[in-house]
């Protein structure tokens, strides 16, 4: 098995409703890098991948092809009322 450096066995991959929010917003909560994007079209993200500590979630633009596929994830924080406040925060400003 040939994984790349840097990824897991196993990653998630999201098709999601307006993907350039989901970057701010985890970028914004929790600190996430942006390690890769590639546009299909000026609006739609074809490919992206985040880094939240040590681990990648791709995802890409939901389109007429490939609809939403949302998925639920348990992230490991140190202070869960300090995040979720900059959560909600953070959905408000996007």
């Amino acid at each position: 098995m040939n994984i790349p450096a840097g990824y897991k066995q196993v990653m998630p991959y999201l098709i999601l409703e307006n993907a350039s929010k989901f970057i701010l917003f985890t970028q914004n909560v929790f600190g996430a890098e942006e390690k890769f994007k590639e546009m299909r079209s000026e609006n739609v993200i074809m490919h992206a991948e985040i880094k939240i500590g040590d681990c990648i979630i791709m995802f890409a633009d939901a389109t007429e092809e490939y609809m939403p596929q949302p998925a639920g994830f348990f992230i490991y924080i140190e202070n869960a009322d300090d995040t979720f406040k900059k959560a909600v925060n953070a959905e408000e400003r996007l």
